[in-house]
C-alpha cells in the first residue's frame, strides 16, 4: 500500500534533501513497503460538485473500507472489483476502520505556509481541482467523520448504480 503522500519524502531521499519534520507519508526509495500498511484516502468532490455525501476510506492488507452515510466494506483479495460489501458481516472490521479514520480526523489539519509563493490565481485554480483547501481550507467546512452516518444526502454509491443502470 503506497499513497501520494509517500512521493515527496521518496524524491527528497533519492535528492539526498531532507524533507521537513512532521511530512505525512513515507519514504519508499530503496524501500520494500511494510506488508502492514494502510492508507488514508478521501473524495470531497461528490459533495461539493454533486450533493452526495463525502467519502472518506482506509485500504490495507485486510481490505477497504468507504466511509459515507451508506458504509462499505470489501475484501480485496476475493474481490477484487469490490462487488460484495461485507460492511454488515464484518463489524469488527468496520470499528478498525472507523478507528484509523477518527485517529486521523482528530489531528490538526495542514494549513498553508505564509510564504508558500502560490500566486492568487494558481491557488485558485488547484482549489478549483480539488487541492489546497477546497472551502479555504477550512476543515470545520466539511462533515466530521461522525456526521456523515446521518447526512441526509445521496451515496456516492447511488452514482455507480445509475451509471450501471445505464450500460
Amino acid at each position: 500500500m503506497v499513497s501520494v503522500v509517500d512521493v515527496f519524502p521518496t524524491l527528497a531521499e533519492a535528492l539526498e534533501i531532507a524533507p521537513p519534520a512532521g511530512v505525512d507519508g513515507q519514504s519508499l526509495y530503496r524501500r520494500t513497503v511494510p506488508a502492514d500498511r494502510g492508507v488514508y484516502f478521501e473524495t470531497y468532490d461528490s459533495f461539493l460538485g454533486f450533493g452526495y455525501s463525502p467519502l472518506l476510506g482506509w485500504m490495507d492488507a485486510r481490505g477497504k473500507y468507504l466511509h459515507s452515510n451508506r458504509p462499505e466494506l470489501y475484501d480485496l483479495a476475493s474481490d477484487p472489483l469490490e462487488v460484495t460489501n461485507l460492511a454488515a458481516e464484518r463489524p469488527d472490521l468496520v470499528a478498525a476502520y472507523s478507528g484509523e479514520l477518527r485517529a486521523l480526523e482528530a489531528r490538526p489539519a495542514a494549513r498553508p505556509s505564509a510564504g508558500s509563493g502560490l500566486s492568487a490565481e494558481m491557488r485558485g485554480a488547484l482549489q478549483a481541482v480539488g487541492y489546497v483547501g477546497a472551502l479555504g481550507g477550512k476543515r470545520a467546512d466539511f462533515p466530521a467523520f461522525d456526521d456523515l452516518a446521518d447526512l441526509d444526502l445521496p451515496s456516492p454509491a447511488i452514482a455507480t448504480e445509475i451509471h450501471q443502470a445505464t450500460l
